[in-house]
């Protein structure tokens, strides 16, 4: 367990350029014995007291390490356990570097510099946690963003309770700092931050700032620090929003020396309204204008929950499946479970959920994912499926609308139509008004595997163009079909052209003309007639051969004779044959 990484290191030098810079924090490093959470989801040492169900993380007991995490979108469950250093300097009980979605919640950190560090991360949550006794800060972001840290109980820290240096827009309410020597919360060269509803008291500065401007901060308690704000010296100057308007008020100030004997947004109305008649003034700058009388008490919600999906909306394809991420919010401290079921589907639909029942932790979020499978009989169409989520008498529900498409198309290879589509030629014979026979059907399967084209559902490799429903194969244009209804429509269309007159009178067996044959047949794969072809010792003996095996086969099935498909001499045998049949037949009426 004596390891030292890359992230290790680059937290350091983060936070000496940040903090470091902007209040004299010094930086702060894992303990030479870490536990780390690896991005693989793994933990090491796989004998630390630590459970993994899924992405939640639960400790079966006190741990006396640093722990650094390295996995994204997890929860790290205490469950009321202590992760305790030894004061080391440097050192850090949660480490976070760069991490996304991670919260830390329900945890006892004591003894080390600083109790948990966020470095470079966003939307993580540290919620519910008793940070106490360390050397610097309670919590230290630097250069993090859109986090939130909620109702932690922070105190007893050497320097501070949460620390900002750079970042920007996060929110830090409902937390209790007290007791800590240098400052609350500091911020350094941060931006966008919401403070609220926190109770900071007995500390050396309430809040510290340093070249941090257009920050909120609103209904939190300042009580009995030495400094209730302090400016570090910016320059610029901060300048900052203390309250958030009237009647919703700014903060309590222990220290407020006015009286409450009007009311209104000018304060020049008869009637107190909570709010002190005059603004509390930090410095030229800042300005409470309407400070609290009493000490601000959040007005619990009632606890409730809310539903959302993400996304709201799926399109999938028959035989197809989709998801959807359903989260459950947490209002006004709820921590229930909550049954989720799901309503709408339509025949050939089938939609589940996992888990089925959630529980979040109070104030914060659970998620189950909703999948949703498309059978290839289900019928295309838009539907909306309602996924409801239920607990004791609360009920809420979300909404998905579901586009079922059909499914694409099937694309065959041209060589391969006559073995996959074995009625293709069938529907182009159809088409040409050609009675479908065993020989023509036959014709046309070896002609494709004289084309061997790949081109989709092409198989005589035509050319001829079907709008939106082709695109082309390769240079010379042969194309594409999006089916096989195009296809045999695009082989229907050439052959029925003037120039294919003779191969449709040889499919019809009507007639077999060998030299008008070679003719079609050169100019379909060759644009020429068979005497002009252009490099003849490579092209002519593919319309030789094709036109050959359609005679062997014609001759075969058919009592039409080919045109110059026999020598010469076998009409002269032929003339003899029916001569001496002839001369049997007159033996014979002689002998009866």
């Amino acid at each position: 367990m004596k390891r030292k990484t890359v992230s290790e290191i680059m937290l350091t030098l983060l936070l000496m350029s940040m903090l470091t810079l902007a209040f004299n924090i010094q930086p702060v490093k894992a303990e030479p014995g870490t536990i780390y959470i690896r991005a693989d989801g793994s933990v090491d040492p796989p004998t630390a007291p630590i459970q993994r169900v899924g992405n939640v993380y639960t400790f079966t007991g006190n741990i006396t390490d640093s722990i650094e995490v390295q996995r994204d979108n997890i929860v790290i469950d205490g469950a009321g356990y202590t992760v305790q250093g030894t004061m080391a300097q440097y050192s850090i009980g949660i480490t976070l570097t760069g991490r996304v979605n991670v919260t830390i919640q329900n945890t006892n950190i004591k003894r080390f510099s600083s109790g948990i560090g966020l470095g470079g991360g966003s939307n993580n949550n540290i919620y519910g946690n008793n940070i106490e006794n360390n050397i610097k800060d309670g919590i230290a972001l630097w250069g993090a963003s859109g986090n939130k840290i909620y109702e932690n109980n922070i105190k007893n820290s050497g320097d501070g309770g949460i620390g900002l240096g750079g970042g920007s827009n996060n929110n830090i309410y409902g937390n209790n700092i007290e007791n800590n020597i240098d400052y609350g919360i500091t911020l350094g060269e941060t931006s966008g931050n919401k403070i609220y509803e926190n109770n900071i008291k007995n500390s050396g500065d309430g809040i510290r700032l340093r070249s941090s401007s257009n920050n909120l901060i609103y209904h939190n308690n300042f009580v009995t620090n030495q400094r209730q704000v302090y400016d570090f010296g910016s320059v610029p100057a901060s300048i900052n929003a203390w309250d958030d308007g009237y009647p919703s008020g700014g903060n309590y100030w222990s220290d407020y020396a006015g009286v409450d004997g009007k009311s209104g947004p000018n304060q020049d109305q008869l009637g107190s309204d909570g709010i002190g008649d005059i603004p509390y003034v930090i410095d030229a700058n800042n300005r409470d204008r309407y400070p609290l009388m009493k000490t601000w008490t959040p007005t619990q919600p009632t606890p409730d929950f809310s539903i959302t999906a993400s996304p709201t909306s799926l399109t999938i394809q028959q035989g197809s499946s989709g998801t959807s991420v359903i989260t459950i919010t947490s209002i006004g401290g709820f921590d229930q479970p909550v049954q989720l079921t799901v309503s709408g589907e339509p025949s050939g639909v089938t939609a589940s959920l996992n888990p089925e029942q959630i529980t979040p932790p109070p104030d914060g979020t659970i998620t189950s994912t909703l999948t949703v499978s498309v059978g290839a009989s289900a019928t295309p169409g838009s539907y909306t499926l309602t996924v409801t989520g239920t607990s004791g008498t609360l009920t809420h529900s979300v909404d998905i609308t579901m586009e079922i498409t059909g499914a694409p198309p099937t694309l065959i290879a041209g060589k391969d139509v006559p073995a996959e589509a074995p009625d293709f030629f069938a529907g182009v014979l159809t088409k040409l008004n050609i009675p479908t026979s065993q020989f023509a059907l036959q014709a046309l399967t070896i002609w494709t595997s004289y084309e061997n084209t790949n081109a989709y559902w092409n198989p005589l490799a035509t050319t001829w163009g079907m709008g939106e429903k082709s695109w082309d194969f390769n240079e010379a244009r042969v194309q594409n079909y999006i089916d096989k209804e195009t296809g045999i429509q695009a082989t229907a269309n050439t052959l029925a052209l003037p120039y294919y007159e003779s191969i449709r009178e040889m499919l019809a067996m009507q007639s077999f003309n060998e030299q008008n044959l070679r003719d079609a047949v050169a100019y379909w794969t060759f644009g020429t007639d068979f005497a002009s072809i252009p490099d003849p010792d490579l092209n002519k003996p593919y319309v030789v051969n094709l036109v050959n095996e359609w005679r062997d086969i014609y001759s075969a099935g058919s009592r039409v004779p080919p045109t110059e498909a026999f020598p010469v001499w076998t009409v002269g045998v032929a003339v003899a044959i029916i001569a001496i049949a002839t001369g049997a037949t007159l033996f014979l009426r002689r002998r009866k």
